[in-house]
């Protein structure tokens, strides 16, 4: 069987088969690395659920889009040209119930159009889902080829040679795009004359490599730890001393992108390789114990490092204490009480309480008692020691109040329907009461995932069946709980344009359903995997690049708990995942063959 599965594809028309695989090993080798400016008009209907500004400048998403799309379907027209045998998969039926919906979706959304493009900033939008769906069924359908698998890993780790090195520099406190050479780089001529101005927003010593953030860092290298602690653990040769320098490489981004999450899916990964291939632990005890030395060695030099970069994080402190990222008046505030002609502020152990009267504004603090104050401009001054920590601002014509304690402020107006809440675009509101659930008093955990999740969790149950359209998170999260922001410490126009959390982002986007297959998919090719390699010996290549691909996938569903779906690696993930099944199929045909009935029923290929 195997002699017949390459003599047919040695018969594979190069010209087909040739786009299929330039397409896919320039999307995980080419499109992490994609990294150029874009400035992107935000249409009016869009800013008002946006930051209000009238453009963005895109550096990571916009053109990371655009190829994925056209590469998909560069890889799609030499598929379609291609003379194959035709197959049968509960993994094909699996994405192509996930395509459905992604399409139900967009055509039922509340902006269709918006969510063919998906949200600013973001664009995974229906094209780019349906591209990671035929990019999973390309991989696919190439990686029974003998050496399609080989060529994907090495187009994967060529990308994150490059994606390291970087992320090296970085952490070196030498960026290259915080250089006039790098910032040229990633800008088209017509910018040039804002390179002076463009900063980007990254502690001094945090890892980034061309990925928009530390978080979407500790994604992707968590599938280049994989791969590499997979190829050093199970390789033999010059094979596993070539690879050694870049696991190391990897896992100086590894701790350096700060990125737990990460760590959490790199560390799962490794755990899985050592028990799959625990056949090797006695042969390898030497290599254990340089891997060990090594790790503890490159962690302190790290932590040395980190310590004498000017204003950086030291990076024991980011792992092994749990620094506070609450802002001191989540600890202070506790209500804000709107009434007709009267609002009360209430913080712990004080209270201003306010009446518009006779189109004046009256104060009184927590005994009852009037405070009264004179006007420097429109600052209040208060008598020394009422409503210290305050400032407050009074424009009497129009009757607005505002309050500054602390890292918040706070603007009121009084209207004909009573006081309301200014928001972002200069508007009355009323608070609302906001559906959520779980997470009472730790919204902040998590950097504000505890905040994410318990307002995204009503809007899953709400898109258990069709989905609110692909990228439309940011129109749906209650962005205007501004009360329990006030309560939580948390920054009040803060958009939040993803759940955190990507099993959310996809049950909240094309709907519980769509997640329900894509939950079988991963479970089911998991499953196979642990199956197929527990009993492996790893003597042959295939093994090694399967059980690889498997701990790859697994670290990043992993990270995937507590991150988000995006462009910069998730074309990446997709691949591999159609990769790892392909592989799997091949493993279990063989195995079948030798034991005269199939490994894992479900799957066959005629």
């Amino acid at each position: 069987m195997e002699h017949e599965t390459v003599n047919r594809w040695e018969s594979c028309p190069f010209s087909a088969r040739g786009w299929i695989w330039l397409a896919l090993f320039l999307i995980v080798g080419a499109v992490p690395l994609c990294m150029y400016l874009r400035i992107v008009p935000i249409s009016a209907d869009v800013q008002e659920f946006w930051t209000g500004q009238t453009e963005t400048f895109d550096f990571f998403s916009f053109y990371r889009a655009r190829w994925t799309v056209l590469l998909a379907a560069v890889g799609l027209f030499g598929f379609l040209n291609l003379e194959r045998s035709q197959s049968r998969s509960g993994y094909s039926f699996l994405l192509g119930i996930y395509a459905f919906f992604i399409v139900a979706s967009t055509a039922f959304s509340e902006r269709p159009w918006q969510a063919v493009d998906g949200a600013p900033g973001r664009y995974e939008g229906t094209a780019v889902l349906l591209a990671y769906v035929i990019i999973a069924y390309l991989a696919l359908s190439q990686a029974r080829c003998p050496t399609f698998s080989r060529k994907l890993l090495g187009a994967t780790l060529a990308g994150g040679l490059i994606v390291c090195l970087v992320g090296l520099a970085q952490f070196l406190n030498h960026d290259p795009f915080r250089t006039l050479q790098g910032k040229h780089l990633v800008m088209p001529a017509s910018a040039h004359n804002q390179v002076k101005s463009l900063e980007f927003n990254v502690t001094n010593g945090f890892i980034y490599g061309t990925l928009p953030n530390p978080n979407y860092t500790g994604s992707y290298i968590t599938i280049i730890m994989a791969i590499t602690f997979g190829g050093v653990w199970l390789g033999r040769g010059k094979w596993r001393w070539t690879l050694l320098p870049l696991h190391f490489l990897a896992y100086i981004n590894w701790f350096g992108c700060r990125s737990r999450a990460g760590l959490l899916g790199g560390g799962l990964a490794i755990i899985f390789l050592l028990l799959m291939g625990r056949s090797r632990w006695r042969e390898n005890l030497k290599l254990a114990g340089i891997l060990f030395l090594s790790y503890v060695t490159i962690f302190f030099w790290m932590d040395y490092i980190s310590l004498k970069t000017p204003n950086s994080h030291r990076l024991l402190d980011n792992f092994f204490s749990r620094p506070s990222h609450r802002m001191p008046i989540a600890n202070d505030f506790k209500d804000l009480i709107l009434a007709t002609d009267s609002f009360d502020l209430v913080y712990s152990g004080s209270l201003m309480h306010c009446d518009y009267k006779k189109g004046n504004f009256e104060f009184r603090n927590q005994a009852g008692n009037v405070v009264t104050y004179e006007l420097d401009g429109q600052q209040a001054k208060f008598p020394k020691n009422e409503f210290f920590g305050f400032t407050v601002a009074i424009a009497t014509e129009s009757k607005v109040v505002q309050i500054t304690r602390l890292e918040n402020t706070i603007s009121l107006i009084h209207t004909k329907q009573g006081f309301m809440f200014i928001d972002d675009r200069m508007r009355p509101v009323r608070f609302r009461k906001v559906p959520k659930y779980g997470f009472e008093g730790r919204e902040q955990w998590g950097t504000m995932r505890g905040f994410a999740w318990s307002r995204s969790l009503p809007l899953m149950w709400d898109a258990l069946l069709m989905g609110y359209g692909p990228d439309m998170f940011l129109f749906h999260f209650p962005q205007d709980d501004y009360l329990e922001k006030l309560r939580a410490g948390i920054p009040l126009f803060l958009r939040f344009d993803k759940p955190h959390n990507m099993f959310l982002q996809i049950g909240i986007n094309t709907g519980g359903l769509s997640l329900l297959a894509v939950l079988i998919l991963f479970g089911k090719y998991l499953l196979q995997s642990v199956l197929i390699f527990w009993r492996a010996r790893f003597e042959d290549a295939h093994e090694i690049y399967g059980v690889c691909i498997a701990a790859a996938i697994g670290g990043y569903l992993a990270a995937g708990m507590f991150n988000d779906s995006s462009l910069s690696v998730a074309p990446v993930f997709w691949a591999l995942l159609g990769a790892g099944i392909g592989i799997n199929m091949k493993l279990a045909e063989r195995t079948s063959a030798v034991v005269g009935q199939p490994l894992v029923s479900g799957d066959s290929v005629e």
